[in-house]
C-alpha cells in the first residue's frame, strides 16, 4: 500500500514512548540473543537520547552487554560523526574496564587477545584474501609487517580519531618496503553525518613518500576523523603511524 511505514520506521516511533522503552529494556535484558541484532538496529534508526534510555534501563534490569559488541555500536556512531554518543555509550559500559584508545595512536596486536583491541579507537586490520598483516615490535615500539600478495591495492588498518580543531601531522614510517610497495598510502577523511543533497566530505589520499601528510581539522564538521593506510603488491616491515 502506498505511504505504508516500514517496520523499522514503526518500531523507531513505539519507542518514542516512555514506558514502550522500558518494556522494551526489560525484555532486552532477558533475552540476550536479542542484543547484537538490536545494537545494530538501534544505531542506523534510534533518535540517540531514545538509544541511551533504553541502554540505561536495560543495565537498570541486570543487562550487561559484551564490549566486542559495545565497541561495534560506538564505531558505527564514529562512522556518522557522532563522536560524544561514541563515548558515552563506551564510557558507560566499558570505559572503566577498557580505555577507548581515543588518545593511543601506537598500532595494537593484530590477533592480540589483549581486550584493548576491542575498544572504539582501536587500530582495525581488515581481512582481504592475499593480505597479511602481522604484529611486530622495533626499538620499542609496535608497529605491523605486511605482504599483499594482490595486485589490488588493500587497506591494511583503519582507525577512527577526534583529533582536535587545528593543523595536525600525519607521518608514516617504515625500516623495509619492497619496491612494488613505496606506494604506500594515507587516506584521511572526516567522518559525519549523511545529509541529503549534501556534498560527502572527500578522503584526502598522500604518498608517505612526499613526507608528512598535514591535514586541517575545521572547527565544524570534523568531530571525528578516519586514518587509513593502503598499500600496493608487495610487502613492507616495521609500519608505524606518528600524529602531532
Amino acid at each position: 500500500m502506498k505511504g505504508r511505514p516500514h517496520a523499522r520506521e514503526l518500531s523507531g516511533q513505539l519507542l518514542e514512548e516512555r514506558a514502550v522503552r522500558k518494556k522494551f529494556a526489560s525484555k532486552l535484558a532477558n533475552r540476550k540473543e536479542w542484543v547484537e541484532a538490536f545494537l545494530s538496529w538501534a544505531s542506523r534508526n534510534l533518535a540517540l537520547p531514545i538509544f541511551a534510555d533504553i541502554i540505561e534501563e536495560a543495565n537498570k534490569k541486570g543487562a550487561t552487554f559484551d564490549c566486542a559488541m559495545i565497541a561495534r555500536t560506538a564505531r558505527a556512531f564514529l562512522e556518522q560523526g557522532a563522536l560524544l554518543p561514541a563515548q558515552q555509550l563506551w564510557a558507560s559500559q566499558c570505559g572503566n574496564k577498557i580505555p577507548s584508545g581515543e588518545s593511543d595512536f601506537a598500532f595494537s596486536g593484530v590477533k592480540s587477545t589483549n581486550r584493548i583491541s576491542y575498544a572504539p579507537f582501536s587500530w582495525i586490520f581488515p581481512s582481504s584474501v592475499g593480505l597479511t598483516v602481522t604484529s611486530s615490535v622495533a626499538n620499542d615500539l609496535a608497529s605491523i609487517d605486511f605482504e599483499n600478495k594482490d595486485p589490488i591495492r588493500r587497506l591494511i588498518a583503519k582507525k577512527y580519531m577526534a583529533l582536535p580543531p587545528g593543523r595536525h601531522s600525519i607521518r608514516v614510517e617504515a625500516d623495509e618496503l619492497g619496491a612494488s610497495s613505496r606506494s604506500l598510502l594515507i587516506r584521511f577523511k572526516c567522518q559525519r553525518q549523511k545529509i541529503k543533497n549534501e556534498t560527502e566530505p572527500r578522503a584526502k589520499t598522500h604518498s608517505v613518500t612526499d613526507g608528512p601528510l598535514l591535514v586541517d581539522v575545521p572547527n565544524e564538521g570534523c568531530r571525528v576523523q578516519t586514518l587509513g593506510l593502503i598499500v600496493g603488491k608487495g610487502s613492507g616491515k616495521n609500519i608505524r603511524a606518528i600524529i602531532d
